[in-house]
C-alpha cells in the first residue's frame, strides 16, 4: 500500500518529534521550556480553527490553510531541535575542503565579500531580499490554498521537511562554519552587515565542545553551513509558485536567484553550499512526486 501525500508530511512530522525525544534522551540534552510555551498558543488556535472548517463550516481552502500553516508551525521547532543533535556529533570540519571546491570552480568567497564591501546599495538589495523567505513561504501556502492547489501545497510541504532533514545530515556529517567564522572576520568592521554572519558561532561550537547541553526553542539559530538550506528552501518556493499565475512564477524565479546570490554575503555560505542546497531540493522534489495526492489532508 502506498504512502498518500498528506500521510507522508504527518509520518514525517511525527518521525522528527519521535527523533527528537530519544536521541536527548539517550544523549542527555534538556529543553527549558519557559520562553517556548507562548508559541503554544498559535497551533492550538490553528488547530482549533482547521477541525471547525472542516466539520462544521466545510470550507476546504480554509482547513487546508490552516493545517498547512500548522505543519510548518510544529515542524519548525522541531526540526530546529534535531538540526542542533545533528550538529552536537564532532565530525571534522571541511571548511577548508569546501573552500578548496569553490577555487576549483572559479568562486573566491573572501574576494566576493570584499566587492560587496566596496558596493555597499548592492549588498543592501541582497540583505533585504535574503530575509524574504519566510514571508514568501507564507504567501506561497495562501495563494496555493486559496487557489485550490491541494496537491501542489502538499507536496511543498513535504519537500520542505524532507529538504531541511537531509541538509542536516549532511551538515553532521560535513559540518563547516561558514567564511565569517573559518576566516575569523570582525563583522562589526565591515562596512556591511551581513543578515547572519555569526549569529549561530557560540552555539555551533559549543554544541561541538558539548558544552551546549540544554536547549530552548526560542533561542535556536540557524546551524547548516553546507548544504545550505536557506538555498534548498528558496528553490522549493519559486518551483512551487510555477502553480500560480505565470508572471508570479517569474517573480518568484527572479526573487529566489538573487537570494541564492544573497546566502554568501549573509549567511557566510560558500558556492558549494548553494549548489548542494539546489540539489537537495531537486532531489526532494523528485521523490515527493512519486507519491499519490489524497482527497483532503485534515
Amino acid at each position: 500500500m502506498r504512502i498518500s501525500l498528506p500521510a507522508a508530511v504527518w509520518l514525517v512530522l511525527a518521525a522528527v518529534y519521535i527523533a527528537d525525544a530519544l536521541w536527548m534522551l539517550a544523549a542527555g540534552f534538556s529543553m527549558r521550556w519557559q520562553g517556548s510555551l507562548p508559541l503554544l498558543r498559535m497551533p492550538v488556535i490553528l488547530a482549533t480553527g482547521a477541525l471547525f472548517y472542516h466539520y462544521i463550516r466545510r470550507d476546504r481552502r480554509i482547513t487546508e490553510l490552516m493545517v498547512a500553516i500548522l505543519q510548518l508551525m510544529l515542524f519548525a521547532p522541531a526540526m530546529a531541535v534535531l538540526s542542533y543533535l545533528f550538529v552536537s556529533l564532532p565530525f571534522p570540519l571541511v571548511d577548508a575542503q569546501l573552500i578548496a571546491f569553490d577555487h576549483a570552480l572559479g568562486f573566491d568567497w573572501r574576494a566576493h565579500i570584499e566587492w560587496l564591501t566596496r558596493h555597499i546599495r548592492v549588498n543592501t538589495v541582497l540583505a533585504g531580499i535574503y530575509m524574504t523567505l519566510m514571508p514568501q513561504q507564507l504567501l506561497l501556502v495562501i495563494a496555493l490554498a486559496g487557489i485550490k492547489q491541494f496537491t501542489e501545497l502538499q507536496r511543498y510541504l513535504l519537500a520542505f521537511m524532507l529538504s531541511a532533514i537531509v541538509c542536516s545530515m549532511f551538515a553532521c556529517l560535513l559540518p563547516a562554519v561558514g567564511g565569517y567564522i573559518y576566516y575569523d572576520i570582525d563583522v562589526n568592521h565591515l562596512s556591511i552587515s551581513p543578515a547572519a554572519a555569526r549569529v549561530h558561532e557560540t552555539h555551533l561550537l559549543g554544541l561541538r565542545a558539548n558544552e551546549l547541553r540544554s536547549l530552548a526553542i526560542e533561542e535556536m539559530q540557524g546551524l547548516i553551513t553546507f548544504p545550505s538550506f536557506h538555498v534548498a528552501a528558496a528553490v522549493l518556493v519559486a518551483y512551487a509558485a510555477r502553480a500560480l499565475h505565470r508572471i508570479i512564477f517569474g517573480v518568484a524565479v527572479g526573487l529566489n536567484a538573487i537570494m541564492i546570490v544573497s546566502v554568501f554575503s549573509q549567511g557566510g555560505h560558500y558556492l558549494v553550499d548553494a549548489l548542494g542546497g539546489a540539489a537537495i531540493a531537486a532531489a526532494s522534489i523528485a521523490a515527493v512526486r512519486l507519491l499519490p495526492p489524497a482527497r483532503s489532508i485534515a
